[in-house]
């Protein structure tokens, strides 16, 4: 009888530890993680580009279908940008003249700058998980492909799975652009009201 109870709860004991193992969720993939990156709908940030001999800085809202750009220079906003999506329409205004003006399509200005757009086009390219690290105070996920003599780093926020540095690496340079002051917060919709063009 002891036996028989014995191996009652052993078999109980292993089921339990079974039943654990199956119910934890599967490690996350390259795809999801980027898919995931791809898809926030309500950000702000600052975007900093460099390159060996230069720095440019943009400050970037994104609303939905909806994006603002501001280029900075010498501490003077010089250009801003507004994108909408669903309207198909751009603008932008240069300093000093402040002077709206229809710009390029949509896509050819806002995704340049934009963190999502960078996390969307990764998953052509046969991305993988090369580690983890962490940048800007943040952990993230590193990701890595290759395209012919290029290759592409990205640091994902492993918490908001949101793109906060890439690193182009050609034999002859590496371009950084790093996403910092992130904001998930609330953007009012008067950012991206689109002033009358002459």
């Amino acid at each position: 009888m002891k036996s028989r109870s014995l191996i009652l709860v052993t078999v109980v004991i292993l089921l339990s530890i079974t039943l654990t193992a199956c119910s934890k969720a599967a490690p996350e993939t390259v795809e999801d993680i980027l898919s995931q990156a791809a898809n926030v709908h309500l950000v702000k940030y600052d975007c900093v580009w460099t390159w060996p001999e230069r720095t440019q800085t943009s400050r970037v809202w994104v609303k939905d279908n909806m994006m603002r750009i501001e280029h900075t220079q010498e501490g003077q906003t010089v250009e801003t940008y507004l994108c909408d999506y669903e309207e198909m329409a751009s603008f932008y205004w240069t300093s000093p003249e402040n002077i709206p003006k229809r710009s390029v399509t949509p896509g050819e200005v806002g995704d340049f700058f934009s963190a999502m757009y960078m996390a969307s086009i990764a998953a052509d390219y046969n991305p993988r998980i090369i580690g983890t690290e962490t940048t800007d105070g943040k952990g993230c996920y590193l990701v890595e492909y290759v395209d012919n003599e290029i290759t592409l780093r990205m640091w994902i926020w492993k918490e908001h799975k949101f793109l906060v540095r890439s690193d182009l690496i050609t034999a002859s340079h590496t371009t950084t652009i790093e996403f910092k002051n992130i904001d998930f917060g609330d953007i009012p919709d008067s950012m991206f009201e689109l002033q009358e063009v002459p």
